[in-house]
Protein backbone atom coordinates (compact mmCIF):
# COMPACT_ATOMS: atom_id res chain seq x y z
CA UNK A 1 0.00 0.00 0.00
CA UNK A 2 1.54 3.50 -0.96
CA UNK A 3 2.26 5.66 2.11
CA UNK A 4 1.28 8.92 0.72
CA UNK A 5 -2.66 8.65 1.29
CA UNK A 6 -1.64 7.59 4.53
CA UNK A 7 0.13 10.45 5.36
CA UNK A 8 -1.92 13.04 4.11
CA UNK A 9 -5.22 11.92 5.16
CA UNK A 10 -7.10 10.39 2.09
CA UNK A 11 -9.97 8.73 3.32
CA UNK A 12 -11.70 7.50 0.49
CA UNK A 13 -8.00 6.29 -0.98
CA UNK A 14 -7.22 4.40 2.19
CA UNK A 15 -10.42 2.80 2.07
CA UNK A 16 -10.62 2.01 -1.80
CA UNK A 17 -6.88 0.51 -0.96
CA UNK A 18 -8.08 -1.57 1.64
CA UNK A 19 -10.61 -3.15 -0.05
CA UNK A 20 -8.47 -4.29 -2.82
CA UNK A 21 -7.75 -7.88 -2.23
CA UNK A 22 -3.83 -7.39 -3.37
CA UNK A 23 -3.14 -4.83 -1.23
CA UNK A 24 -0.82 -5.26 1.44
CA UNK A 25 -1.89 -3.07 4.60
CA UNK A 26 1.59 -4.17 6.45
CA UNK A 27 3.25 -3.25 2.99
CA UNK A 28 6.86 -1.17 4.35
CA UNK A 29 8.95 1.22 3.24
CA UNK A 30 12.62 0.91 2.79
CA UNK A 31 12.79 2.22 6.07
CA UNK A 32 10.14 -0.26 7.25
CA UNK A 33 7.71 2.49 7.76
CA UNK A 34 4.19 1.12 7.35
CA UNK A 35 1.07 3.07 6.41
CA UNK A 36 -0.35 2.64 9.95
CA UNK A 37 3.19 4.07 11.28
CA UNK A 38 2.88 7.22 8.97
CA UNK A 39 -0.80 8.02 9.55
CA UNK A 40 0.16 7.55 13.23
CA UNK A 41 3.50 10.08 13.10
CA UNK A 42 1.36 12.42 11.10
CA UNK A 43 -1.79 12.23 12.97
CA UNK A 44 -3.90 10.86 11.07
CA UNK A 45 -6.70 10.15 13.18
CA UNK A 46 -9.35 8.71 10.47
CA UNK A 47 -6.79 6.85 8.58
CA UNK A 48 -5.34 5.12 11.71
CA UNK A 49 -9.53 3.95 12.36
CA UNK A 50 -9.39 2.63 8.77
CA UNK A 51 -6.16 0.57 9.09
CA UNK A 52 -6.61 -0.74 12.54
CA UNK A 53 -10.02 -2.12 11.25
CA UNK A 54 -8.59 -4.22 8.64
CA UNK A 55 -8.37 -7.79 9.45
CA UNK A 56 -4.97 -8.03 8.26
CA UNK A 57 -3.31 -5.22 9.58
CA UNK A 58 -0.79 -6.33 12.02
CA UNK A 59 -1.04 -2.85 14.76
CA UNK A 60 2.64 -3.38 16.04
CA UNK A 61 4.50 -3.68 12.53
CA UNK A 62 7.50 -1.44 13.63
CA UNK A 63 10.66 -0.01 11.29
CA UNK A 64 13.82 -0.78 10.92
CA UNK A 65 14.55 1.46 14.06
CA UNK A 66 11.67 -0.54 16.52
CA UNK A 67 9.21 2.45 16.27
CA UNK A 68 5.69 1.08 16.09
CA UNK A 69 2.74 3.32 15.55
CA UNK A 70 2.11 3.48 19.42
CA UNK A 71 5.84 5.17 19.65
CA UNK A 72 5.34 7.56 16.56
CA UNK A 73 1.68 8.67 18.16
CA UNK A 74 2.98 9.38 21.62
CA UNK A 75 6.39 10.71 20.55
CA UNK A 76 4.38 13.47 18.27
CA UNK A 77 1.61 14.08 21.12
CA UNK A 78 -1.12 12.72 19.10
CA UNK A 79 -3.35 11.97 22.19
CA UNK A 80 -6.40 10.64 20.57
CA UNK A 81 -4.58 8.21 18.17
CA UNK A 82 -2.99 7.19 21.58
CA UNK A 83 -6.03 5.96 22.86
CA UNK A 84 -7.56 4.32 19.80
CA UNK A 85 -4.63 2.47 19.69
CA UNK A 86 -4.47 1.81 23.34
CA UNK A 87 -8.07 -0.01 23.04
CA UNK A 88 -6.84 -2.19 20.73
CA UNK A 89 -6.22 -5.30 23.00
CA UNK A 90 -3.62 -6.77 20.48
CA UNK A 91 -1.69 -2.96 20.65
CA UNK A 92 1.61 -3.75 22.41
CA UNK A 93 2.50 -1.15 24.93
CA UNK A 94 5.94 -2.74 26.20
CA UNK A 95 8.00 -2.91 22.90
CA UNK A 96 11.00 -1.17 22.45
CA UNK A 97 12.59 0.20 19.84
CA UNK A 98 16.72 -0.45 19.00
CA UNK A 99 17.63 2.48 21.20
CA UNK A 100 16.04 0.61 24.23
CA UNK A 101 13.17 3.03 24.34
CA UNK A 102 9.59 2.60 24.55
CA UNK A 103 6.43 4.22 23.79
CA UNK A 104 6.26 5.78 26.96
CA UNK A 105 9.67 6.96 26.80
CA UNK A 106 9.14 8.46 23.70
CA UNK A 107 6.00 10.46 24.98
CA UNK A 108 7.98 12.04 28.43
CA UNK A 109 11.30 12.49 26.13
CA UNK A 110 8.64 15.01 24.19
CA UNK A 111 7.02 16.44 27.13
CA UNK A 112 3.24 14.55 26.30
CA UNK A 113 2.81 13.94 29.82
CA UNK A 114 -0.59 13.16 29.96
CA UNK A 115 0.14 10.60 27.14
CA UNK A 116 2.53 8.86 29.47
CA UNK A 117 0.21 8.82 31.62
CA UNK A 118 -2.62 6.99 28.81
CA UNK A 119 0.63 4.42 28.68
CA UNK A 120 0.97 3.91 32.23
CA UNK A 121 -2.71 3.08 33.08
CA UNK A 122 -2.57 0.68 30.65
CA UNK A 123 0.62 -1.15 33.40
CA UNK A 124 3.76 -0.52 31.34
CA UNK A 125 6.52 0.07 33.46
CA UNK A 126 9.78 -1.74 33.21
CA UNK A 127 12.36 -0.85 35.60
CA UNK A 128 12.72 1.22 39.16
CA UNK A 129 15.05 3.68 36.78
CA UNK A 130 12.31 4.05 33.88
CA UNK A 131 9.78 5.24 37.20
CA UNK A 132 12.99 7.60 38.37
CA UNK A 133 13.23 9.16 34.89
CA UNK A 134 9.39 9.56 34.19
CA UNK A 135 9.23 11.01 38.01
CA UNK A 136 12.25 13.20 37.15
CA UNK A 137 10.39 15.05 34.10
CA UNK A 138 6.81 15.04 35.77
CA UNK A 139 8.71 16.99 38.47
CA UNK A 140 10.77 19.45 36.62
Amino acid sequence: MPMWPARNGCIALVRLLLAHPDILPNAASLWGTTPLLTACEQGQRKTVALLIDHTRLDINAADRRGRTPLMAAAGNGHRAIVRQLLRRRETASDLIDWAGLGAIDYAVRSGHYTIAGLILQRGVLRSVAQLWAISYFLLN
